[in-house]
């Protein structure tokens, strides 16, 4: 066995060694030069020559060059220098095997311990060949693998825990026919541009923030998935070995310079609307290390009001308690001697009510070194007779990271019985700040839950649907990130948050609140520093177009107000949907600048239905809405029914909707948004719309009827009627408010020889009770009759002729003196006239208009007046249409 062993040893290290060439020599076809083995012996060449001479390299392998030889090029012509490197250069794995010879287009390195050990690298031709992503995948049998380096991946998770329209990093996705599994990566606070340049174009960092993220899934039976999902975000400090960082973030560069000076506490009212049951503070104390130290680090004390040993901050008030850390004075418990060796600062406060803590410090800044309050504790629901009394002590720390974990369970169509669910704990770190300590730091740490629940059971012709939910208040997807100097900006939400859950009501490719960004640009719309999306317009997109349906044309005047256009487009009032908020705004057009989680933040309730359906396309709906917010006494608590019928009847070219919404609500919940407005002289823009709180207590009926008829006399109408009842005595500072609409119209397009004419009517009547007793009532009619006349000239040039008269009634009898808003009576008139020349040229659609429009305006006690638009417009297309 001893003989053996050397035997045995030299076999493996002869074989050791042939890998790298064989493997090369597989991979490429022919003996591979580049495989790694060192500069060799040759001892044919060896000679006791004092003359220097060189063996045969580069210049000789590819011109024939000797050192030694005389260079005459009359017969043959001299052969410029190439770059060798023309297919790129040899690379080499970690254990010395021969991968390719090429370019190096990605790389993210990271170096423990090391300073600026964060490095990722993305090669000119990461842009340019590739597009700014790079997929590597595979596949045997069931089992498919898929890794993505890029910018700009569409990523989700879960809806509570991670999904971005445009996430940069590394997604990996495994999946068989059982279990899937996502791991993503990234380094969040800077995932580096495009280098411009073929060498360097490295972007280090020795402090960063890096964000992990893990989903598997599983199949159970046939009908269930069961899902896991792990997020975290941590600072990260190269400088350390490795296992010195922690997934809880570290802190380091300049958010651990210097030393904890000072520290100011502030409480406030967590309810300051409601201007009751402000936050009572009875008491305090401070803990240095564990000991305690209020008589030494006494706080100066401002703000709120004393009462009977209590201090109270009620509605905007605030008391700040502010503690110079340097007054700090060892005492016989003490194992310091000076502040600079606080490892850990602990606050007690005695508190009552419905109260917010906040703390901050000399360490916890913006650009300008102003003090920036973060959020520490919180009191539960909105009490207001101090039975809430309680001793709460927190540590004082700078954030360093965020994780959520969570579990998802998916039920699909078990006799008609769907279920979907999603449990999730989020944690929130912060550390204590001290140049002497880099590892080990103090650790403090929130928590918050976040779970729904939805459950369908459908038996024809019912469904029964009911939807759980409650997401903390302090629940958080954000993470702070550093600059490229390593510093945090606390108050600068746009350059330093990460965001796990992007703000995306429009669902298209841009979040749209305005984040940091280092990644790829494909629209117009984006900017060059911070990403945002500069128009969102949720549910009025039907044709994703990524411009409004109220303005296709992309002007500056909405579609409904446009002549001739007008006609195809209705005002937004005339259109029916669920508002199951009660803030007046139409559910799938609103617009926030919150996460997108399933539902809203600090809010827990049910909503329940139960369905009938009475015939095909004519249903019925019963419900109960219950929802309040977890910190106040607010609720939304609604009743509604809810029915839908369609009918049509095909041979007569008709059709009739009928839809009809009671409900009684109570809800006193603001839900202010902002809601896309095409207002005249821009080209959309997102308004901030504040709830007025008009369905506090109150009976809702929302009717909408729509025709269609398109035999013999083709017309449309629409009616929709709207009104509020208040119910309650009490005084609401809202009124009775109504809102009835009827929308009629109809083309009836003829030829007479060569000639087109399109006639075309419309009608509007609105009259409107708006919810505040200051607001103007209205009620108007408007009148629109128009001639389009088309003549072909030949296949490729038409001239459009039009006129469009308008009358505007207001149908309020004319106050004294007039109030802002109202409209006097007056008419329009338009002419316009259009050449269009459609052609190839260049393989391009070309269309090329000409034309000019004339408006004239004459309003009673207006003078009257007129504008011209003359217009030569040419359109460049892939005649596609």
């Amino acid at each position: 066995m001893r003989r053996r062993a050397p035997i045995l040893l030299g076999c493996l290290a002869i074989l050791l060694q042939s890998v790298p060439q064989a493997g090369a020599q597989r991979a490429t076809g022919f003996e591979n030069p580049y495989y790694t083995s060192g500069t060799t012996v040759a001892p044919a060449t060896l000679v006791p020559s004092v003359r220097k001479w060189y063996l045969p390299q580069r210049l000789y392998t590819l011109y024939d060059w000797r050192q030694e030889t005389y260079s005459n090029y009359a017969r043959d012509n001299y052969q410029r220098y190439n770059n060798v490197f023309l297919e790129g250069s040899p690379f080499y794995d970690v254990y010395g095997n021969y991968i390719t010879q090429g370019w190096q287009i990605y790389d993210w390195t990271e170096d423990y311990p090391s300073n600026n050990g964060s490095s990722i690298t993305k090669n000119p031709r990461f842009r340019s060949w590739f597009n700014n992503i790079l997929i590597s995948s595979s596949h045997a049998g069931q089992f498919h693998s898929s890794l993505m380096v890029g910018d700009g991946i569409r990523a989700t998770l879960t809806p509570l825990t991670f999904s971005k329209p445009r996430f940069d990093g590394v997604q990996w996705d495994i999946q068989t026919d059982k279990y899937a599994l996502t791991l993503l990566s990234s380094r969040i606070n800077n995932t580096a541009e495009v280098s411009d340049t073929e060498l360097g174009g490295a972007v280090p960092f020795g402090t960063f923030t890096n964000m992990y993220g893990a989903r598997g899934q599983a199949q159970i039976g046939d009908f269930a998935r069961l899902g896991v999902t792990f997020v975290n975000a941590a600072h990260r400090n190269t400088e350390l070995p490795f296992g010195d960082n922690s997934l809880s973030g570290l802190l380091s560069g300049p958010m651990n310079t210097d030393f904890v000076r000072s520290v100011v506490v502030r409480v406030t009212d967590d309810s300051p609307e409601d201007g009751e049951g402000g936050a009572l503070l009875s008491r305090w104390r401070i803990f240095i290390n564990g000991v305690e130290h209020t008589d030494d680090i006494s706080p100066t004390v401002e703000g709120g009001v004393r009462r009977r040993g209590v201090i109270e901050a009620s509605g905007t008030d605030a008391i700040t308690l502010t503690y110079n850390i340097e007054d700090f004075s060892p005492s016989v418990d003490d194992e310091i001697t000076d502040f600079r060796e606080i490892e850990l600062i602990e606050v007690g406060l005695v508190l009552a009510n419905d109260y917010r803590v906040e703390v901050t410090s000399n360490k916890q800044t913006n650009n300008l070194g102003t003090p920036v309050y973060l959020p520490v504790l919180r009191a539960s629901g909105n009490v207001q007779d101090g039975s809430n009394q309680a001793f709460h002590k927190f540590r004082y720390g700078l954030p360093t990271g965020n994780r959520v974990v969570g579990f998802d369970l998916q039920i699909t169509d078990v006799g008609g019985f769907e279920l979907r669910g999603e449990y999730v704990r989020n944690f929130q770190y912060r550390r204590f700040p001290n140049e002497n300590i880099t590892k080990g730091q103090a650790l403090a740490t929130n928590k918050a839950d976040a779970f729904y629940l939805t459950a369908q059971q459908r038996a024809y012709p019912w469904t029964i649907f009911a939807e759980a939910f409650s997401i903390d208040t302090d629940y958080s997807t954000s993470a702070f990130i550093p600059n490229s100097e390593g510093e945090v900006f606390y108050d600068n939400e746009n350059r330093h948050l990460y965001e796990f859950v992007d703000d995306n009501d429009d669902q298209d490719e841009l979040p749209d609140w305005s984040r940091l960004y280092f990644g790829s640009r494909v629209n117009t719309r984006q900017g060059t520093g911070l990403l945002a999306d500069n128009a969102v317009f949720p549910g009025i997109d039907e044709n994703n177009d990524d411009i409004s349906d109220f303005n296709r044309n992309f002007n500056s005047q909405p579609d409904y107000t446009e002549p001739f256009i007008r006609f195809d487009v209705d005002p937004p009032e005339f259109l029916f949907g669920m508002d199951m908020n009660s803030n007046g705004v139409i559910d799938r057009f609103e617009d926030d600048n919150e996460a997108d989680y399933p539902y809203k933040r600090g809010r827990r309730g049910y909503n329940t239905y139960a369905g009938l359906e009475i015939r095909p396309e004519f249903n019925l709906m019963f419900g109960r809405l219950d929802q309040r917010l977890l910190r106040t006494d607010r609720e939304n608590q609604s009743t509604y029914m809810l029915l839908t019928a369609k009918h049509e009847i095909p041979e007569q070219e008709f059709s009739i909707s009928v839809i009809t919404h009671p409900r009684k609500i109570k809800d006193d919940i603001p839900d202010d948004v902002l809601l896309w407005t095409e207002q005249p002289g821009t080209r959309g823009l997102a308004v901030f719309t504040r709830d007025p709180l008009a369905a506090q207590d109150v009976f809702v009926n929302t009717s909408y009827l729509e025709v269609h008829y398109d035999r013999y006399l083709p017309f449309t109408a629409k009616v929709k009627h709207e009104f509020y009842n208040q119910l309650g005595d009490e005084d609401t500072g809202v009124r009775d408010q109504s809102f009835f609409g009827v929308m009629t119209k109809g083309e009836y397009p003829f030829d007479i020889e060569r000639f087109t004419l399109l006639p075309r009517w419309k009608q509007l009547y609105s009259s409107r009770t708006p919810p505040v007793v200051s607001t103007l009532k209205t009620q108007e009619l408007t009148e629109i009759l128009s001639l389009q006349v088309i003549r072909p000239v030949n296949k490729n040039i038409a001239f459009i002729a039009g006129a469009e008269y308008e009358i505007f009634s207001n149908l309020r009898e004319k106050p004294d003196p007039l109030p802002s808003g109202y409209l006097l009576d007056g008419n329009t008139w338009i002419l316009a006239g259009q050449v269009a020349n459609r052609s190839a040229y260049l393989g391009y659609d070309l269309t090329t208009n000409v034309g000019v429009r004339w408006i004239r305006r004459d309003f009673d006690a207006s003078p009257a007046s007129s504008e011209l638009l003359s217009f030569i417009t040419v359109f460049a297309g892939l005649g596609t249409d």
